[in-house]
């Protein structure tokens, strides 16, 4: 999993999904999470993240 998958914290994801585009990987599958509110707030929260390093 650790490999192979973005999980934890926001920051943890944000930095793992970092590491995957720098790779040259630019689509992102979530799975586990049924409710697209939900998918929402995850992919809003580890954006947040990613413009905060970003500053």
């Amino acid at each position: 999993v650790r490999r192979h998958a973005a999980s934890g914290e926001a920051h943890q994801v944000a930095q793992r999904l970092a590491d995957y585009h720098a790779a040259g990987l630019d689509e992102v599958v979530v799975a586990g999470v049924r409710d697209p509110d939900e998918i929402s707030r995850i992919l809003r929260s580890v954006r947040s993240q990613q413009d905060f390093r970003e500053q």
